[in-house]
């Protein structure tokens, strides 16, 4: 499990890598946010493709797999010509070394001391813990907001609409909060009486940006997002990937409000007298950080982009995703394994307080 994922972690650096370079800002939002789930998905795909097609063809499980040390890293630790002699003399002369009918130097094992394993161990009890609290406060934070959003349902005031051809219940909490919209078992807009300040055709700019968020199903994504944090809680790469998707999803629903509004600069003008508002967290408000951003993206020209484009781009980070795997799998596997190993031989030496062991008995025990 371990070796998943360190896995994911090391293909979500390469895909980062990719569309950082090669497909930011070079096609429209809608792709871009497709493209950078599709490399979500194939860091946490890949992996048990390859992994298959590893153990089919070479009878080997080396990392998503439970199984015994290689021999090749528990080789790592026979005596070398220097120590085998001494080694051999330590084994002969201790009464009761090993079960064995008869010691064979090739089969002494010798505990040298890892300074960086040895710190790793001392560590190990503090780090899992850490992690533990640390998820389990994630999945507080998550639990929290969805409670909140249920609370905003029961609570305020609603008003049943039809929104281009979709059902939509309008929220009027008792506190001010952003305009903002989310999904459950139904979808949710909410909405202040200062809305009204606006003209009407600005305010129907408001609420189809909503409505973008919750065709795109924003909310589900979001959660999503949230539970794999628990896995990605310490890839910084995953913290880039939520802020760029947040920044994809305003664009995406900016052009849909522009388009229902018909005019890019009224729509502009829009998002500088809502600057006011506050977002509300999960939800999808209509945020106003990186406003100039948000602007100039909607002034500047966006050359036209199909899917097809974008498509073999993701093919090629599969491939390549693919070939990263292949040629790590292993790499990985064998480096905790041979941790996995030298724990139990600096057990072993803790409590015995020897140097020198009988590999068979170390790998039979």
């Amino acid at each position: 499990m371990i070796g998943y994922i360190v896995l994911t972690y090391l293909l979500s650096i390469v895909g980062w890598a990719f569309y950082w370079l090669f497909m930011r800002n070079r096609i429209k939002p809608f792709y871009a946010k497709t493209t950078l789930i599709s490399i979500v998905v194939l860091c946490f795909a890949i992996p048990f493709a390859v992994d298959s097609v590893y153990s089919t063809t070479t009878n080997v499980q080396p990392c998503l797999h439970s199984h015994d040390i290689p021999d090749m890293v528990i080789r790592q630790y026979c005596p070398v010509e220097d120590d085998l002699n001494m080694c051999y003399e330590l084994a002969q002369k201790e009464e009761q070394f090993c079960e064995c009918e008869e010691v064979s130097k090739t089969d002494l094992l010798y505990y040298k001391s890892n300074p960086l394993y040895d710190w790793l161990l001392a560590k190990e009890a503090y780090f899992i813990n850490f992690l533990l609290i640390m998820i389990a406060g994630v999945l507080l934070i998550l639990f929290s907001k969805i409670a909140y959003l249920v609370y905003l349902i029961i609570s305020s005031k609603k008003r049943l609409t039809q929104i281009g051809g979709h059902a939509v219940t309008i929220l009027y909490p008792k506190r001010k909060l952003s305009v903002s919209s989310f999904r459950f078992w139904h979808p949710y807009i909410i909405w202040q009486d200062e809305i009204a300040e606006l003209s009407e055709s600005e305010q129907q700019a408001v609420m189809w940006h909503e409505m973008s968020h919750l065709y795109q199903k924003d909310t589900w994504l979001k959660i999503a997002f949230h539970l794999m944090q628990t896995i990605w809680l310490l890839n910084p790469i995953y913290y880039f990937m939520v802020s760029e998707l947040d920044r994809i999803n305003e664009h995406i629903a900016d052009d849909f409000a522009v388009t229902k509004m018909g005019s890019i600069k009224k729509y502009a003008s829009l998002l500088v007298k809502m600057k006011r508002y506050e977002n509300l967290a999960l939800a999808h408000s209509f945020k106003n950080n990186d406003l100039k951003k948000r602007v100039q993206y909607l002034l500047q020209t966006h050359p036209p982009t199909t899917y097809i484009k974008a498509l073999p781009f993701v093919l090629l980070v599969s491939v390549f995703l693919s070939g990263v795997t292949f040629c790590s799998m292993t790499t990985i596997s064998e480096t905790l394994d041979d941790f996995k190993f030298y724990e139990q031989l600096s057990e072993q030496h803790r409590d015995t307080g020897k140097t020198v062991f009988c590999k068979n008995c170390m790998i039979n025990n």
